[in-house]
């Protein structure tokens, strides 16, 4: 990688400052003042985003001004690229290979990518900043230690180290309790011991089964009622002969009258009795239609009846004749009443309105039909009234004739009932025989009937007995049966006391074996617990090793001793250019030392020999660490040098050149020999800076 172009805006002292950079050696001259080492600081910037000495970006903008950046161009493998800083935020542009981007995360993944070197290495060797190696001939160790640690890029180890301590042995879970394994297993044997005790304890019992238990109890029932029907059997069997005796006679009393209640045919009798109320029915109806013959009276005679049939006939023929008439006088009424209704509204016209014809005398004409409907209204009502006084006489003459018809008519119709039944007769006396004969017979029925039930009730009451005395019990040993009874009795409550005790040893057993239960599995917990505090010491004590190796005085300075010897003897030899009779070397401590011919070490490091040992570490550091990056940028490599030293300071730079291990060498110098050793110069003195 080149740079090829560096723009400043705002930066330290410059406002404006645009520079180009060719291939090859490029010395920058100028006087005091005009921010030599600041262009220096803005390659170190623009290639890691940091300062010098980590100072903050905003410190590094130029008095007076809110903003300012530094831009870049280069070229990588074989392609131009343009970087762009800001000191006021964080935006950083890439744009590079077709891509522009503009996130930093971005930006920096792939300029990381690009760049392949750690920002330390271009800080501490690609750029040789004056006076900054000082801390490496004298102050404290550590800081001399540090500064070694940056440069050969030894890993954050306090940073792990805190990680470690605060993420993983800090946050470690606790150990878990654990528990006397010996005397958890002294609590199971014990407990082993007790259950085996409390079986045996329960093997002894004797207790019986359910079907034997059960045998024994309907036993101890049949001595008990044994005892109880001893003196029941001769009771019961006085009862049972007496309601022997009383069954047979009550079956001897069913049968006698069984036999009476057979010597009687009563289907016959009660269908002769049937048959002689129906005929009784039949007679009576007979004697009630003659009374009801006999009860018929008319009102008048047959010739009376003639009689008012004629008048009848004469008034229906002079109510015709008076209706007709009266019918006639309607009609006339009714003509002149149109034909008036007519003339009047002819009455003041002289011609007829429909017609045309000439009225004469119109009122007169209308006067003499006032004339004739009067009369005819007359007539009408005359008619009319004669009328309804003929019917006033007819209608009283017309009911008595109607009713006279209607008690005839009554007659025949009784008669016509009565002649199918005038010869019936009926014999009371057989009805009255033969209902004493079903009543008599119903008598002995419900005799056979009380008979039976009290047989029915007599034989329910022998089979009683008889079941009874059946199943009194016989004692079927021989002895007694309450000697017996009281053997059994005693095993009984033997049983059941054995029965407590197992019920009171099982609980026992039942709770040693869950206590057992517990113990085991407390054992196989504390074993757990055991295993798993053994797995978490094993790792903190991993963590704890690793946090120890880590510490500072271990792996970091280890690893940094181990290129002691490396960079000793690159060091010597770049420091054998100079025309020097020292040699120096880095011992323990982490300090440089400066040995004469005589292999002593110098108390003290002038200034000159701090600047020829810096820059050959510098080389040495490069070849080691970043021989493939071809970019060194030299700060007052000539300072503190004598006349020859200066001399051999441009030689090492010229064959640098010549080895073609840095295509790019940017030096910074006040000496006149500078012109020959380069092959461009940038005059800050010449360059206008807004």
């Amino acid at each position: 990688m080149t740079i090829n172009e560096l723009w400043l805006t705002n930066f330290r002292n410059h406002h404006k400052l645009h520079v180009k950079f060719e291939d090859g050696i490029t010395g920058i001259i100028g006087d005091n003042g005009k921010g030599k080492s600041s262009i220096i600081e803005a390659i170190l910037f623009l290639l890691t985003g940091e300062l010098f000495d980590n100072a903050k970006k905003e410190d590094a903008i130029k008095r007076g001004y809110d903003t300012g950046m530094v831009v870049g161009t280069f070229t990588l493998n074989g392609k131009k690229g343009r970087l762009e800083r800001h000191l006021d935020m964080s935006k950083t542009v890439l744009d590079y290979d077709g891509k522009k981007l503009k996130l930093a995360k971005e930006v920096k993944e792939l300029w990381d990518k690009l760049l392949q070197i750690n920002p330390d290495i271009v800080k501490r060797v690609l750029i040789a900043q004056q006076g900054h190696l000082a801390l490496l001939f004298s102050g404290d160790a550590s800081v001399r230690e540090k500064v070694f640690q940056k440069i050969f890029m030894v890993p954050p180890c306090d940073k792990i180290r805190k990680v470690i301590w605060d993420g993983y042995i800090k946050q470690a879970p606790p150990l878990i309790p654990e528990e006397d394994a010996f005397a958890l297993s002294n609590s199971k044997d014990n407990l082993t011991f007790e259950i085996a005790k409390i079986k045996k304890s329960i093997d002894k019992l004797n207790i019986f089964t359910e079907a034997e238990l059960a045998d024994k109890r309907n036993r101890i029932t049949f001595l008990r009622k044994c005892l109880d029907d001893r003196g029941k059997h001769g009771v019961l069997v006085v009862e049972y002969n007496s309601s022997k005796e009383n069954k047979d006679m009550l079956q001897a009393k069913l049968d006698e009258i069984s036999a009476t209640l057979k010597l009687v045919n009563i289907v016959a009798y009660r269908s002769h009795r049937a048959s002689l109320i129906q005929t009784k029915a039949i007679f009576d109806q007979k004697i009630k239609l003659d009374d009801e013959i006999k009860d018929i009276v008319y009102p008048f005679d047959k010739e009376q009846l003639t009689s008012y049939e004629s008048k009848v006939d004469e008034l229906t023929s002079r109510m015709h004749d008076y209706s007709s008439k009266s019918s006639v006088s309607a009609n006339t009424v009714e003509t002149l009443t149109t034909e008036l209704s007519h003339i009047s509204e002819l009455v003041g016209h002289p011609k007829c309105p429909t017609c045309g014809h000439t009225l004469d005398d119109i009122a007169s004409y209308a006067a003499s039909l006032q004339e004739r409907l009067t009369k005819a209204t007359e007539e009408r009502d005359l008619h009319k009234s004669a009328a309804l006084k003929l019917k006033e006489e007819y209608l009283p003459i017309q009911t008595l004739i109607e009713e006279y018809y209607k008690l005839q008519q009554q007659e025949e119709l009784l008669n016509k009932q009565l002649e199918p039944l005038k010869s019936l007769t009926f014999d009371a006396d057989a009805l009255t025989e033969t209902e004493q004969v079903i009543e008599h017979y119903a008598h002995w029925e419900n005799e056979f009937n009380r008979v039976q039930l009290l047989l029915v009730s007599a034989e329910g009451h022998f089979r009683v007995l008889e079941t009874e005395i059946k199943q009194l019990a016989k004692y079927d040993k021989e002895g007694k049966p309450e000697d017996e009874l009281i053997i059994l009795v005693a095993e009984i409550d033997r049983h059941m006391n054995d029965v407590r005790v197992y019920q009171n040893e099982n609980v026992s057993l039942r709770l040693k074996e869950a206590e057992l239960t517990g113990v085991v599995k407390r054992i196989e917990n504390n074993k757990c617990n055991r295993e798993k505090n053994d797995k978490r010491n094993k790792y903190v004590a991993s963590l704890t090793k690793a946090y120890d190796i880590l510490e500072s005085k271990n792996f970091p300075r280890k690893l940094v001793l181990n290129y002691a010897d490396v960079v000793t003897e690159h060091l010597q030899e770049n420091l054998q250019l100079f025309h020097i009779p020292y040699q120096a070397r880095v011992v323990e401590g982490f300090k440089i030392e400066i040995i004469d011919e005589d292999d002593y070490v110098l108390p003290k490091a002038s200034g000159g020999q701090a600047i020829q040992v810096g820059l050959s570490l510098h080389f040495a550091l490069h070849d080691l660490f970043s021989q493939s990056f071809p970019l060194m940028v030299i700060d007052e490599g000539t300072s503190h040098q004598d006349g020859k030293n200066r001399a051999a300071y441009f030689n090492i730079i010229k064959n640098l050149k010549a080895k073609k291990k840095l295509k790019q060498i940017i030096i910074i110098d006040h000496d006149p020999a500078l012109s020959e050793a380069v092959d461009h110069i940038i005059d800050l003195n010449e360059i206008e800076n807004d």
